[in-house]
């Protein structure tokens, strides 16, 4: 108020990283008062009123309010998928961590109920990778935990990750019939393999078959037996001559494998 006439009256309030911001005022009835609407600083926010009247006079009052950030950052697993199976013994966790007070986070990555690494500059709504190396064949338990830094905790959802350096084992690759008697022309003669893997699955088994004097191999995707575990695939032999039979196969976690020749 002012026993003449109020000319101005302003209001900034200085945000905990020094910021000046100069507030929108409204009057209503000598009534002065402003919104503060960029809550996103947490800290102290220090304000400061100026007002001046018609004859010149003017005066000021400071104050101050506290932010402060109970909400838990979010936590977004960018890779790798749950379940994933990797044959690399070296591997990257990939996670965007978000908090409402647009700093940056601590973040760790657990491993098997261990803390892998820290991260305590993960910037805030972007994407962080963290290497690991030295992974042994095996299944592992992995999630991140993150904090702002008004110490506001989150744990993200917890996934696999099988790692399985170990190519396919071929154990047998044989063929029927196999006297010569029944090996014609335009025979139809029957692969069987008996192919494993270790760690993980096999996924793709193909019989592979040419002619000695050709160059490129004919691919037969091979069928597998549960009763005999066995896979197999059958081809015509059009042709006179000798043919060499090989595998290849590759498991889920991308490791791939040529078998022995074999000579029909």
């Amino acid at each position: 108020t002012d026993d003449i006439l109020i000319d101005t009256v302003v209001a900034n309030v200085t945000l905990p990283n020094g910021t000046l911001e100069t507030q929108t005022v409204t009057n209503i009835s000598a009534n002065y008062w402003f919104n503060f609407t960029n809550a996103v600083l947490v800290g102290q926010h220090n304000f400061t009123w100026w007002a001046n009247d018609t004859s010149g006079n003017s005066n000021n009052v400071s104050g101050g309010f506290n932010i402060t950030d109970i909400v838990t950052p979010s936590l977004t697993l960018n890779a790798p998928v749950n379940q994933f199976n990797s044959s690399s013994t070296t591997n990257t966790f990939n996670i965007t961590a978000t908090d409402d007070a647009l700093t940056d986070l601590n973040c760790s990555l657990t491993i098997n109920g261990t803390v892998n690494q820290t991260n305590t500059a993960v910037s805030n709504g972007t994407a962080t990778a963290f290497s690991v190396s030295g992974f042994n064949e095996g299944n592992y338990i992995w999630n991140f935990t993150c904090l702002d830094e008004s110490g506001n905790s989150n744990s993200s959802a917890t996934r696999t990750i099988l790692v399985d350096t170990t190519y396919p084992l071929f154990t047998t690759l044989n063929y029927t019939p196999t006297t010569t008697a029944d090996l014609d022309p335009q025979s139809s003669i029957t692969m069987n393999a008996n192919v494993t893997d270790n760690v993980t699955t096999i996924e793709n088994l193909i019989f592979q078959y040419k002619l000695n004097n050709e160059t490129n191999y004919n691919n037969l995707t091979g069928t597998y037996n549960s009763l005999t575990e066995l896979y197999n695939a059958s081809f015509n032999a059009t042709q006179n001559g000798t043919y060499n039979l090989r595998l290849f196969a590759n498991d889920t976690a991308g490791n791939f494998n040529y078998s022995a020749l074999v000579n029909v």
